[in-house]
């Protein structure tokens, strides 16, 4: 088994992309792991970096979320929602209970690493 110094010894080609594409699964970098999404919920497969198949094993994967939901980089205080290939703005806790309540949205905000939501239209 791999141990943390073990990956200290591999060279590094390139940063771990934040949005990945692999197995025809979809997946968003969490401080927990992977979140799989579902991609449209993003806005298609483009918004994320395609990637050899099996190359999000290693990291957990937290859980499926194939649905809407609420998201936010680590560093932000921003919440948004992911819905429809779109970031929409929550102004705050109040809001996202309506949204749940109406919509059916989990009333659950992930916390996707600083600059997971770069390049989705808002």
């Amino acid at each position: 088994a791999l141990q943390p110094p073990s990956f200290d010894r591999l060279p590094s080609t390139a940063d771990l992309p934040l949005r990945l594409f692999s197995d025809s699964r979809a997946f968003i970098l969490t401080n927990g792991g992977w979140l799989e999404v579902a991609a449209n919920t993003y806005g298609g497969t483009t918004f994320f970096t395609t990637l050899p198949n099996g190359a999000w094993r290693g990291i957990p994967v937290l859980r499926t979320q194939p649905a809407p939901h609420f998201i936010r980089e680590s560093s932000s205080t921003q919440v948004y929602l992911i819905s429809g290939g779109m970031k929409q703005a929550v102004a705050n806790q109040t809001e996202i209970n309506n949204i749940s309540a109406t919509y059916g949205v989990e009333n659950k905000t992930w916390i996707a690493a600083d600059g997971a939501l770069t390049g989705i239209a808002g």
